[in-house]
């Protein structure tokens, strides 16, 4: 059977076209163009001259396409059997073998991937890491690398975790770090990201403690409270409450106080009666102490004094040395 694909014949094209040339070249050079001026009185001729030639153009080129398209046309019809006699036939042997041939790779690609999951698997409930995805490994199955291979990399990827874990165990907020980890598996990013968000939380508290303390001290004060500087306690008649109960309570602790003071102030005085005889010993109330911290500046006579007035009146005194 011939299989060759040969040309039989050259297409032969009769011709005079260095003849055509030298006659358009004797008669273009015969215009003298480069010498034409157009005016008024020329350009009409100039025009004519230009379509002119381009009409004697346009007709030699209908005989040069006519040509081309009898060349051309046995081509033409020769590639379209061409295509459907070869060039189909075997593109559609090839897609065939090239369906089989993935087909059979990505059966033995899927084996293997199935195999390296379960043995990550298993190594990462021994290492009790089992929230550790197989995807998260970026591993790139392919058929040339062996199993072994792949291993060795699980392996490396695993101890990798579970020493940013030791490390993440060593931090305050351990569980918070734990949180964002396992969002990258980056232990470094993890860490820094709940520092920072751990130091914007406490600036974020003590301004909202200092808003709350201003707040419950100005409705003490609404209240006819005064502020004693050096006990730090706010006073009013026999009712005290000092700055640090003021920053610590809570909210529902605090609703209960501020409406006890409240209260305690609106009941009006009971008229005074004729004492009565009491029959047991009267409970005597204790004060609650308080310590208040300062440097006196003055003469020695006025510190003798001054020392004299503490003990005078009881007062339990030390002093700073």
């Amino acid at each position: 059977m011939e299989t060759s694909i040969t040309l039989v014949q050259n297409p032969i094209i009769k011709h005079n076209l260095e003849l055509i040339g030298k006659s358009i070249t004797k008669k273009i050079s015969e215009l003298n163009l480069k010498n034409q001026v157009a005016t008024e009185d020329t350009v009409k001729t100039l025009k004519e001259i230009r379509a002119e030639l381009n009409k004697e153009l346009k007709e030699y080129e209908l005989q040069r396409k006519a040509i081309k398209d009898d060349v051309m046309n046995p081509y033409l019809e020769f590639e379209k059997v061409f295509k459907e006699q070869i060039t189909d036939k075997f593109k559609d042997a090839d897609e065939t073998l090239k369906d089989t041939i993935n087909s059979f790779e990505l059966s033995v690609k899927t084996e293997k991937r199935n195999s390296l999951k379960t043995y990550f698997e298993e190594i990462c409930k021994v290492e009790k890491i089992d929230w550790l995805s197989f995807d998260s490994l970026n591993l790139d199955i392919n058929l040339s690398t062996t199993e072994k291979k792949y291993k060795e990399q699980i392996i490396e990827k695993v101890n990798s975790v579970i020493d940013d874990l030791k490390l993440i165990n060593t931090e305050e907020y351990a569980v918070e770090i734990l949180v964002e980890y396992k969002k990258t598996l980056k232990a470094s990013q993890a860490i820094q990201e709940v520092r920072k968000r751990k130091e914007a939380e406490k600036i974020e508290e003590e301004q909202i403690k200092i808003r709350v303390s201003q707040q419950r001290q100005s409705q003490l004060i609404s209240i006819g409270f005064n502020f004693d500087d050096i006990t730090q306690t706010f006073r009013l008649n026999d009712s005290v409450i000092s700055v640090k109960e003021i920053e610590t309570l809570s909210n529902e602790e605090w609703v209960k106080t501020y409406a006890l003071f409240k209260n305690l102030i609106e009941i009006p005085d009971e008229p005074l009666e004729a004492p009565v005889a009491e029959t047991k010993e009267t409970v005597k109330t204790t004060e609650p102490i308080y310590t208040a911290k300062f440097i006196v500046k003055g003469t020695y006579d006025e510190l003798k004094k001054l020392g004299d007035f503490l003990k005078s009146n009881n007062y339990n005194y030390k002093n700073i040395k």
